[in-house]
């Protein structure tokens, strides 16, 4: 078994994620839940605020001698500005309390909301994850450029027939960029646990994140990548199940009156329940995953478990 508070290999780094999150389900679930009832209200007021821009914006462009792909640059760069900022802080908030939720299970404490300190922490998340967008650029310039550059050839020496080998080129570019950046993006991985336990900003978390990753640089790579296929597996058997009910329920519809009339419930469990709580419940374990690799990278270079145990040996001497 596991000791408390010592450095983990990546079986027993999984088996960790799995306690953790055995240990704070539902808390995890219903910060999820509360944090996606904080999105569903402010995209029904984001889409207030931005049918008021369009409108603004079809008065402003939509006289005579204005260009239409003028208005449409205006309306898709108000919707940007607007959109773009409130979902990063959305995902940072979310973010900073599935990792907060697994700190608490992590130091063996009860897991409670109220304890999280979220509202603490999210800003210095939110400034990660903006410094993790803007050393991406590189690569988000490069996939656009090869797509715009291989839909520019498509449309001028092809009619309608593409090549199979302009095709696989365009995938396998395309692959090695996603596989580029991945593991690229090993060096900041743990930037958001670093702004979420540590107090610091921006590019601060990228260089704190590097130097806990660089001595397992390629041991975390492979940590992830095998997190990333399990759950992925998770998430399209999932929707695998999802489908296969409405499947069946198209099959036996036409035979079965009961089916024809419940049909209505089986679209709206297969097309939103269902999803809804299968993000519910995948979600967190990203959080947790990042928390965990944080905690055993600095136990193993730091010596992050003694200070743990000492910690516990005082808080223990201290209750009695």
């Amino acid at each position: 078994m596991q000791r408390e508070f010592s450095p983990m290999n990546a079986a027993e780094l999984i088996d960790k994620v799995v306690d953790i999150y055995k240990k704070s389900f539902w808390m995890q679930i219903a910060f999820a839940a509360i944090a996606y009832a904080i999105m569903a209200v402010g995209v029904f007021i984001l889409t207030f605020i931005l049918a008021i821009i369009m409108l603004s914006a079809t008065t402003a462009f939509g006289s005579e001698g204005n260009s239409p792909d003028n208005y449409f640059l205006v309306v898709f760069g108000l919707v940007l500005i607007v959109t773009l900022p409130l979902g990063l802080l959305w995902h940072s908030f979310l973010s900073s309390g599935h990792i907060l939720l697994s700190r608490q299970a992590f130091y063996g404490y009860r897991v409670r909301l109220a304890q999280m300190g979220v509202f603490k922490v999210f800003l210095r998340v939110f400034t990660a994850l903006l410094a993790q967008i803007i050393i991406a650029i590189p690569f988000i310039i490069v996939g656009i450029g090869v797509i715009v550059a291989f839909a520019y050839s498509f449309e001028n020496y092809y009619s309608t027939d593409v090549p199979a080998a302009g095709i696989i080129s365009f995938l396998i570019i395309i692959f090695i960029l996603v596989v580029g950046y991945f593991v690229f993006s090993n060096i900041f991985s743990l930037s958001v646990a670093v702004a979420a336990f540590e107090r610091r900003y921006f590019f601060d978390t990228i260089v704190r994140s590097w130097q806990l990753v660089k001595t397992d640089f390629w041991r975390i790579l492979g940590i992830r990548l095998i997190w990333y296929f399990v759950s992925m597996t998770v998430v399209f058997s999932a929707y695998g199940v999802l489908l296969l009910i409405t499947l069946v329920w198209g099959l036996l519809a036409g035979s079965v009156p009961f089916i024809a009339v419940a049909g209505f419930f089986v679209v709206i469990i297969t097309s939103y329940i269902g999803p809804m709580l299968i993000n519910l419940v995948i979600i967190p374990l990203d959080g947790i995953m990042q928390s965990l690799i944080y905690f055993n990278q600095r136990m193993k270079n730091e010596g992050f478990d003694i200070e743990l145990r000492l910690g516990k040996l005082i808080e223990k001497q201290a209750n009695q």
